[in-house]
């Protein structure tokens, strides 16, 4: 059975949680571990310091994760929870929730690293063998700072025309090859 201060809705969230988790006889690390919230979250909502977590839509998000893993009602703990919190802002005690850093365990492993780096590499590899296919001139280009040779004027290395003798009046040129007969 129920405490009677737990039925007239006269524990704090923290409370209210700590004893769901406690009845089920899990631990705050195998909480954390069900919700995938860091164990010092989890901690802080048990003992309603509020103050230790990243801010106030965290804080909602985290009970609501919280009372699901231990079979309470999200919703009613959210409630609870948003009139816990204005109620410390009534009384001047606001929670100073301020920026945490980022979970150490998600940082990503030395193995993720390594990987991304070789990634990076290749990539620049590619690259520079696609730019050096694509776009590196073929030939060597010739220097600026010396003189260029100088430029020979083109001629035709085709045998020459025979002679064009003028041909008397009345001669008929010959038929092209084939054509006529």
């Amino acid at each position: 059975m129920a405490e009677p201060t737990a039925e007239l809705g006269l524990d704090s969230v923290g409370q209210t949680l700590c004893r769901g988790r406690e009845a089920l006889g899990l631990s705050c690390a195998e909480v954390a571990t069900v919700t995938r919230i860091s164990e010092r979250f989890i901690i802080a909502l048990d003992a309603g310091d509020y103050a230790k977590l990243p801010g106030r839509p965290y804080a909602l998000g985290f009970a609501r994760a919280y009372a699901r893993a231990v079979g309470l009602d999200p919703e009613r703990i959210a409630a609870q929870l948003r009139a816990e919190l204005i109620a410390l802002a009534d009384t001047g005690i606001t929670p100073s929730i301020a920026y945490t850093p980022g979970d150490p365990s998600r940082v990503p492993g030395r193995a993720s690293v390594w990987l991304g780096a070789i990634a990076v590499l290749v990539i620049i590899v590619a690259g520079l063998i696609f730019w050096r296919q694509n776009y590196a001139p073929a030939g060597a280009l010739p220097s600026l700072l010396t003189q260029p040779a100088p430029i020979r004027p083109h001629r035709p290395t085709a045998a020459a025309p025979p002679s064009a003798a003028p041909l008397p009046k009345g001669t008929a040129l010959p038929p092209p090859d084939g054509a006529g007969q």
